[in-house]
């Protein structure tokens, strides 16, 4: 009967309770002023409006910085055609992994390396350049950490190639005093034009021509003349890497002295009125011919030709 008793007055309490929330609930919809009550005979109703909360922000996920290159150079930016070796280098922070290439590609490149120390650091050798051009290395740097990579480009400039050139030859390269036509001649490659001179200097030179073929030819004549004479030409063999040069010689003789064999007269005696007498002559290396008499004679000049290797003359002989 207790045990009755004390679960019919927790019964009573809950009810009690009950019906304080029920009034709490009306006062505080009355007082918003959003409150309506409907009551019938068996059962009442109350809605309550709530203020609605704002949602939550989400917080944005932080990331990592991007890594720093603070220089990167190539050195020497430039190098002549024979090639050479280039320091690339660079200062790097925040980085964890450094790559270093190259265009065109050189051998040893496009490797990753650590740069966490802050510098990249390496000696790449650069072949011959064989091109008449001259050839642009563009060497790249790209620093990877976790929030990206960046990238720095350096360039070096290789020369281009020097022009080549065989023996330059003089054809022929000598020639009797009366002179004659040389043909010089020559073959060269990575040329873009070539001249020709002389000493001493001869008609017509110094002369520029195009040698983009591949080979070269000129002719050019040499005078006559009595004394021995050496022609040096020289080809200035000239393209974008540069100029050389090459030289031939062509030796001009000496003339021969002349010779003149047995000279002879028509006749040996003549009357005392005088007469003609034919001379003659067999000669060699002469162009001209003098005869002289003894006692001398009036109006007798001498002089014949005697190209042809036979020197005659016809001299009058006055009365005695």
């Amino acid at each position: 009967m207790g045990q009755c008793a004390s679960q019919r007055r927790t019964l009573a309490a809950v009810g009690r309770l009950a019906v304080g929330l029920v009034l709490a609930l009306a006062a505080m919809t009355a007082a918003a002023g959003t409150a309506s009550a409907a009551v019938g005979s068996r059962s009442a109703l109350v809605a309550v409006t709530h203020r609605r909360h704002p949602k939550p922000r989400r917080l944005k996920k932080k990331t990592a910085p991007k890594p720093i290159i603070r220089s990167f150079s190539a050195k020497p930016s430039f190098l002549s055609a024979g090639g050479g070796t280039v320091n690339v280098l660079g200062h790097v922070a925040r980085a964890s992994v450094c790559l270093v290439s190259s265009t065109p590609s050189m051998p040893g490149l496009s490797k990753r390396q650590n740069c966490s120390r802050g510098i990249v650091h390496l000696k790449v050798k650069v072949s011959r350049n064989t091109s008449s051009s001259k050839r642009r290395i563009v060497f790249h740097l790209k620093v990877t950490n976790k929030g990206g990579s960046v990238y720095r480009n350096s360039v070096v400039v290789e020369k281009a190639a020097p022009p080549t050139a065989g023996a330059l030859v003089a054809n022929p390269s000598s020639l009797t005093a009366t002179g004659g036509s040389v043909v010089l001649s020559d073959t060269i490659s990575r040329a873009t034009s070539c001249e020709f001179s002389s000493s001493p200097s001869l008609t017509g030179l110094p002369k520029t021509v195009s040698c983009t073929s591949g080979a070269v030819s000129l002719t050019v004549s040499i005078p006559s003349g009595a004394s021995a004479a050496a022609y040096t030409f020289t080809l200035a063999v000239k393209g974008p890497g540069g100029t050389i040069f090459r030289r031939a010689t062509a030796n001009r003789q000496a003339a021969p002295a002349p010779t003149v064999g047995a000279v002879s007269a028509s006749l040996s005696s003549l009357p005392y009125s005088g007469g003609t007498v034919n001379l003659s002559a067999t000669v060699a290396n002469a162009s001209s011919c003098a005869y002289s008499v003894t006692p001398a004679i009036a109006g007798f000049s001498g002089s014949t030709s005697c190209s042809g290797g036979q020197a005659d003359l016809s001299v009058t002989i006055p009365a005695n």
